[in-house]
């Protein structure tokens, strides 16, 4: 405290956050953090109780244990009153116009003995400057201070409680030693006319303290008497330690609010910056226990979803993975009716060794695919078993698989569909193939006499091949099959656009096989499964499969997730995950050009109508 009894800009002293302890007013210490909570009592959640059984007091442990250490902040933080103050409050210095004391303990007290100032007729030498009496070294109690109730002049605190002892008067700062007793209560006094020859003593409670000898103080001007001297530099100290302290309180404030800030609301500047959608409370990231980490359910899900996203949002113009589309084409299957979702197999995506040109590879799979391992049942309680895949197809009379075709017209994502029936023998087995469809959105380079663009026989035979040899495979039986060309909307040479329009096939498809459902289930080659639509927006199907691969993932995990965008920061070089090439990515790379896609000719061939040329 300052001569004035206001509080010095250390802090606020226990003693006087004591003194708020009513309803009407109270305060408590939160992590050395001073809060005003009277207002806040009837608000609070637990109740009032809770908080006023620790009115004027350090209440961190009780609230450490139930909330977040930054809470209180957030909650109520005009209600912050200041830092506590770690230090011992320092005895407030007689002055002139007060009775003086010898500053010698009498015989029979443990305080100083009052004398009256005619009687002793003591004034302080002209070489000693009165602010030096405010001189202390820092003492740090092992309990609370307690005053005690002195009269008027004397020191005002118990060296029993562990209190600082009063100031020594300058004479018997330069010229008095110190010893140690045994016991404060039982040691001899010392008088006051002995002052200039005995040793001070010094209470018990105090041997582990270390006292300090204030250096020698500084001369008072000549002209200037004590007491003037004093009385203005003790208005000058009093002044600065107002504004140190309003300073300080100001400065906490300000270091609170950035904290609240900077852990309640990141914004990360990496390659790009994310914002929530406040749909939830954000919890700071260093404040994270392992109950706000999301983990993943399904984790097959999480990783095909992450993975998936990565193809997708990088680039527009890149081939689009495994994972990507077979997360967004299996969410279409669960998308269908039951009745015709019960008709249809969808099965993963696959390729590239099964539909490529390289034979040793194909053996290399088909060598895998035989290994008993990966063989189940063929029936319930059988005991002849075939590849997971063989027993899968033959369960249901639709199949779809999405194929992923390396050759040497170029990589893309096929589409295959057929239809197969049952036997009367086995009704609940589909192995005789009646129908099937390649649709590949490629077109050949080399243009023919009329200057068109058609489908690629050489690829469409080999597929056909490998179709057949996993049909025999799966002893699956094609005396009376058809095939049907089912022409979809031409992919441009320069595109690399084949998944976004494998997807938007799968979707024709589906719908297709849910009108078959619908109109009793009788199959015709001619009206069953027609052309794809002539118009096709491969960026549109890039957004939509970005946003279900995203919401999967979210999906999958056991957390409460919320959606985060996040954008690249524009002409930038991004590595793209699916294929490792380094590529611009521009502000439109994921919904596409500015220029719209071409709607295909009549024939489905390459180039499109006159009036939708594509911008060169």
């Amino acid at each position: 405290m300052s001569g004035n009894g206001r509080a010095r800009s250390d802090g606020l002293h226990a003693a006087d956050i004591a003194k708020h302890n009513s309803k009407s007013d109270c305060w408590v210490i939160i992590n050395d953090h001073v809060f005003d909570v009277t207002d806040w009592l009837e608000q609070h959640p637990g109740g009032e109780d809770l908080i006023f059984d620790y009115r004027g007091q350090d209440a961190s442990a009780a609230y450490n244990s139930q909330h977040p250490p930054n809470l209180v902040f957030r909650t109520i933080p005009d209600k912050y009153r200041g830092e506590q103050s770690r230090t011992v409050p320092v005895p407030v210095p007689p002055t002139p116009s007060a009775p003086r004391t010898t500053g010698i303990p009498v015989p029979g007290r443990l305080s100083t003995q009052t004398t009256p100032a005619a009687t002793t007729q003591a004034t302080p030498p002209t070489n000693i400057q009165p602010s030096a009496l405010n001189v202390i070294k820092t003492f740090t109690p092992d309990t609370a201070l307690t005053p005690r109730n002195d009269p008027p002049g004397s020191s005002g605190f118990n060296f029993g409680s562990n209190v600082a002892p009063a100031l020594p008067t300058p004479a018997s700062v330069t010229t008095q030693p110190m010893i140690t007793p045994a016991s404060a209560t039982t040691q001899p006094m010392v008088t006051p006319a002995s002052a200039t020859t005995q040793p001070m003593v010094t209470p018990a409670s105090a041997t582990t303290q270390l006292m300090a000898t204030p250096a020698a103080p500084a001369t008072v001007p000549a002209g200037t008497s004590d007491s003037d001297y004093s009385e203005g530099a003790e208005d000058e100290e009093t002044r600065r330690e107002e504004e140190a302290f309003a300073q300080h309180r100001a400065d906490a404030r300000a270091a609170a609010e950035a904290f609240r800030k900077r852990t309640d609301f990141k914004v990360k500047m990496v390659n790009g910056w994310t914002f929530n959608d406040g749909t939830f409370d954000p919890v700071p990231e260093n404040k994270k226990t392992r109950s706000d980490v999301p983990y993943p359910s399904y984790v097959h899900h999480a990783f095909r979803a992450r993975e998936g996203l990565s193809s997708l949002q990088l680039s527009r113009n890149s081939p689009i993975s495994q994972c990507a589309l077979d997360i967004a084409v299996h969410h279409l299957w669960k998308c269908m009716p039951g009745d015709a979702r019960r008709h249809l197999y969808l099965s993963s995506p696959n390729g590239p060794a099964l539909w490529g040109p390289d034979e040793t590879a194909l053996q290399e799979i088909y060598t895998k695919m035989d290994n008993p391992a990966y063989h189940i049942p063929t029936e319930p309680d059988s005991e002849d078993k075939q590849y997971q895949l063989y027993v899968e197809i033959k369960k249901r009379p639709w199949v779809i698989w999405p194929l992923w075709v390396e050759d040497e017209w170029g990589s893309d994502w096929i589409t295959v569909i057929w239809y197969s029936e049952s036997t009367s023998e086995k009704p609940d087995r589909f192995d005789q193939v009646v129908f099937y469809s390649i649709i590949d959105p490629r077109r050949t380079s080399t243009a023919d006499s009329n200057g068109r663009h058609g489908a690629i026989p050489g690829r469409l035979n080999r597929i056909a091949d490998r179709l057949s040899a996993i049909w025999k495979k799966a002893c699956m039986t094609e005396n009376n099959i058809k095939f049907k060309f089912v022409y979809s909307s031409p992919m441009p040479s320069d595109e690399a656009t084949s998944g976004e329009r494998a997807f938007a096939a799968i979707k024709f498809l589906i719908n297709q096989v849910i009108d078959w459902c619908a109109s009793g289930k009788q199959f015709s080659l001619h009206t069953t499964i027609t052309d794809q639509p002539r118009w096709v927006n491969p960026y549109q199907q890039r957004v939509e499969m970005a946003g279900i691969n995203a919401w999967i993932l979210m999906a999958s995990s056991d957390f409460n997730a919320r959606v985060t965008v996040e954008a690249m920061l524009p002409n930038t070089l991004t590595e793209v995950a699916v294929d490792g090439e380094k590529k611009f990515v521009r502000p439109y790379d994921l919904a596409g050009p500015f220029v719209e896609p071409a709607i295909a000719a009549p024939d489905y061939l390459l180039p499109p109508l006159n009036t939708y040329q594509r911008e060169t």
